[in-house]
């Protein structure tokens, strides 16, 4: 059996393309320098995608990934981690500005003056408190009086109705004018009235001084449509024990107002009408009550400098909880 030769120069050589750690190294090293992003989708190299995530974090990861390239493909395995946590991070934040953006945008503002949300008008509607023109209707002015008060003093009293169950009206600007048999302005006045929703109201302006002439009617009027909100009924009270008399020096109402309500009561604007037997109002006066607790009741007093021909065939006092002076 012949001995083997042994073959020169064919010695093996560490790090020569033979598979070793070291060129392994190197030939992954310029497959990362060429920027090849296939191996996100092959499940190779550094991204290892975590199955028990949702999908959409998937798609975060992948897109940081992306991203970075093969820079942070290099890094070591905890600070790529720590920039998966900062992109997830920053694309949450995104998904939330985005959606706290269409909320927003969603919601009425009801003070830009623009239509925006669900408002049907600018600033009205939807659910904004302040009703468009339209949606309510107007307060129903039943009548107004001129009222002799005392000697070349004069007063106004308007009755008026609003229908509307769940709408009220605030600060709404009104003006009487009294005319003379000539038709002649003889008084003005103008004041704010509180309208609340599916209530009668009595609006009273005395002291209204008229010299000489004798105003025969009254015209009462909004100087600008009232401007109807969402409104709950105010509190339900309780007038109670109406007692009149009169005598050479005037002619005095007193009654009981009851708060049966487990809450207190805020400002409270009472007005007395007296009604001849053909149905008239022939007298009025006004009073209010600053605040009634909760289960009491108070005083009410309506006074009249001089006494009528004959005593009042029915009374009615109407109040307004206003809530605030």
């Amino acid at each position: 059996m012949d001995t083997p030769v042994p073959i020169p120069n064919t010695e093996v050589k560490h790090g020569s393309g033979d598979g070793t750690s070291r060129e392994r190294g190197r030939v992954a090293s310029r497959q990362h320098r060429e920027l090849d992003f296939r191996f996100l989708l092959r499940g190779q190299s550094n991204f290892r995608p975590q199955k028990r995530l949702p999908a959409v974090f998937l798609v975060i990861q992948l897109f940081s990934y992306s991203v970075m390239g093969y820079h942070s493909a290099m890094l070591p395995w905890s600070q790529k981690r720590r920039l998966s946590v900062l992109a997830i991070g920053i694309a949450g934040l995104a998904f939330f500005g985005f959606f706290s953006f269409l909320i927003l945008r969603a919601r009425p503002d009801c003070t830009n003056g623009e239509k925006d949300g669900n408002e049907r008008g600018v600033d009205c509607g939807g659910s904004c408190a302040l009703l468009c023109a339209g949606e309510a209707q107007a307060p129903l002015v039943h009548f107004s009086r001129a009222l002799q008060i005392d000697e070349k003093v004069w007063g106004a009293v308007a009755y008026l109705e609003n229908r509307n169950k769940t709408a009220g009206a605030r600060e709404t600007p009104y003006v009487f004018k009294l005319y003379d048999a000539a038709g002649i302005l003889v008084a003005e006045r103008h004041g704010r009235a509180h309208i609340a929703p599916r209530a009668t109201a009595a609006i009273f302006e005395g002291g209204m001084r008229v010299g000489d002439r004798v105003p025969t009617r009254a015209v009462f009027a909004f100087e600008s449509p009232p401007r109807f909100e969402a409104m709950r009924e105010g509190s339900t009270l309780l007038i109670r024990d109406k007692r009149f008399a009169q005598g050479e020096s005037g002619a005095r109402l007193e009654a009981a107002i009851e708060n049966r309500n487990v809450t207190p009561v805020g400002l409270i604007e009472a007005t007395a009408l007296l009604f001849s037997p053909d149905g008239n109002v022939f007298a009025a006066s006004a009073t209010r009550l600053k605040e009634l607790r909760a289960g009491s009741a108070a005083a009410l007093s309506f006074t009249w400098p001089r006494p009528f021909d004959a005593p009042p065939a029915r009374i009615e006092i109407l109040y307004a909880v206003i809530g605030k002076d």
